[in-house]
């Protein structure tokens, strides 16, 4: 077993490297939950390192099976930010999602005391103390990993459906599509594998003193965290920032003049009201190349394209639902001839752009023209 534990060792410390390289890096605004994810996963590797080599190391005594808790909501954000670069994650998001680990944490720490105190004075609440450790270990273990298929499960349907409702096709977005894609499928063996080692014991009723149905786990981790050192920071890291590089070169009254072209593309040509629009299509009716037209929307106008063609679309709507002449179509019918494909990506466009729904606009502006009359 030496030789294992020598092996989760040198990947837990290549861990905690990688994740301070990650959260100082300023290549991808989701770096910062991709630090955090290896520093769980190195975490987890030297906690098992600590008890399985015997030395028994205090500070990876002290959480066992709360770290590993932010595991899932780290995963969920970083893959988040890695479709939608542009979008900010709120600290009371961040707050809710990760206040498990606080919580537990501050949990095992008042019991540290509780049970150091009692050791020192002799207390017989050492007994009892001990049988609430038990206890801990016991319920947070399977907890844990219902934890983690949970935001498993919440990454992979943001991902399909952020695939589905954008249009943004980019060469960047699709290498960083592919990566997710990847980085998806490795953890949902990660997540089978896990199920596997805590379930198959209890199944069986297999006694391991040694615990060494964790061993298999453990070394995919290692492996997991190697894998995300070489293709997820040396090889997309460069793609990222030559494509920061790229978009900051555009001269301004370049991007300017290209900008003009685009709204008068919108404006007039309406290009918006195809549902299965995409930069692709704009570069062709514009004779522009895809990557300025890209650079020029993310960068100058400061939108995702996507968010671009559904300001031009929710207005449409806005100037037919007040001006009447489309009483005799559905809201979803307007929508649908101004470019939505869909009643779901509508009102989630609608109510962004113009913070209230559809049927509380008309409410709204009846009520004001109501006001006008009287």
């Amino acid at each position: 077993m030496e030789i294992l534990n020598t092996i989760i060792l040198l990947g837990a410390l290549q861990g905690f490297i990688l994740s301070i390289i990650l959260f100082f890096s300023k290549a991808h605004p989701g770096t910062k939950f991709l630090a955090g994810f290896l520093f769980v996963l190195a975490y987890n590797g030297l906690e098992t390192y600590s008890w399985s080599s015997g030395h028994d190391f205090l500070f990876f005594s002290l959480f066992p099976f709360v770290v590993i808790f932010a595991a899932g909501p780290c995963l969920y954000f970083y893959l988040r930010l890695l479709r939608e670069p542009e979008k900010t994650i709120s600290c009371k998001s961040v707050a809710l999602h990760f206040s498990p680990v606080f919580a537990l944490g501050l949990f095992r720490i008042i019991l540290f005391f509780l049970h150091w105190h009692a050791l020192s004075s002799k207390s017989y609440l050492t007994v009892t103390l001990y049988s609430i450790e038990v206890w801990f270990a016991t319920f947070t273990e399977p907890m844990s990993l219902v934890a983690f298929l949970v935001y498993l499960n919440m990454s992979r349907q943001y991902f399909k459906f952020a695939r589905r409702s954008r249009t943004q096709t980019d060469t960047g977005q699709a290498i960083a599509d592919t990566w997710a894609k990847q980085l998806l499928w490795s953890m949902i063996l990660i997540a089978v594998t896990w199920v596997i080692t805590i379930v198959l014991p209890r199944l069986l009723s297999w006694d391991d003193p040694q615990d060494i149905q964790y061993y298999p786990i453990e070394m995919m981790l290692v492996l997991l965290v190697y894998w995300i050192s070489f293709a997820g920071y040396h090889r997309k890291k460069i793609v990222f920032e030559k494509t920061a590089k790229a978009t900051a070169a555009i001269d301004s009254k370049l991007a300017e003049n290209c900008e003009h072209l685009l709204r008068k593309a919108m404006s007039v040509d309406k290009l918006y009201q195809d549902p299965a629009l995409t930069v692709a299509k704009v570069a062709t009716h514009l004779q522009m190349p895809q990557k300025m037209i890209s650079a020029v929307v993310n960068q100058h106008i400061g939108q995702s394209f996507n968010d671009f063609v559904n300001n031009y679309r929710v207005a449409d709507i806005k100037e037919r639902l007040l001006s009447h002449q489309d009483d005799h179509l559905t809201i979803a019918g307007i929508a649908l001839e101004c470019g939505f494909n869909s009643q779901a990506t509508f009102q989630r466009a609608f109510k962004s752009i113009v913070q209230c729904s559809p049927s509380e606009f008309i409410a709204l502006h009846t009520k004001k023209a109501a006001d006008i009359q009287k």
